[in-house]
C-alpha cells in the first residue's frame, strides 16, 4: 500500500490536522497561496475586531473594500484585500 498525502487525516477540520495536511502537500511540491480576497468575517477576525467595528471603519473610509457582483447573490459582494488590512494596521500604529 502506498502512502497518501492524506494519511493520518481523519477528516476533522482542526487546525492541527489542516496544518499537517498542508505540510504533507507542501513536501509533495504543492504550494498554497493566501486568498486574494477575504470575507468580512475573516477580515474582522484577522484584525481581532467585531464585524460591526469593521463596517464602522469602512464607513469612516479607514478601510477600503472590493465590491463586485457574484452569481447567486442579490446584492454586491464586499471583500477585503490582505494588503489593505496591513496598510490600516501600519497607519494605525503609533
Amino acid at each position: 500500500m502506498t502512502a497518501s498525502l492524506w494519511d493520518g487525516d481523519d477528516g476533522s477540520n482542526s487546525d492541527t490536522t489542516n496544518h499537517h495536511s498542508d505540510e504533507r502537500l507542501s513536501d509533495a511540491g504543492c504550494e498554497f497561496i493566501d486568498p486574494l480576497l477575504l470575507t468580512p468575517e475573516a477580515a474582522a477576525e484577522m484584525l481581532a475586531i467585531s464585524q460591526a467595528t469593521l463596517w464602522r471603519l469602512v464607513d469612516r473610509d479607514r478601510i477600503r473594500f472590493v465590491e463586485f457582483t457574484a452569481a447567486g447573490f442579490r446584492r454586491p459582494v464586499r471583500r477585503f484585500q490582505l494588503g489593505e488590512l496591513q496598510r490600516f494596521v501600519e497607519e494605525s500604529t503609533k
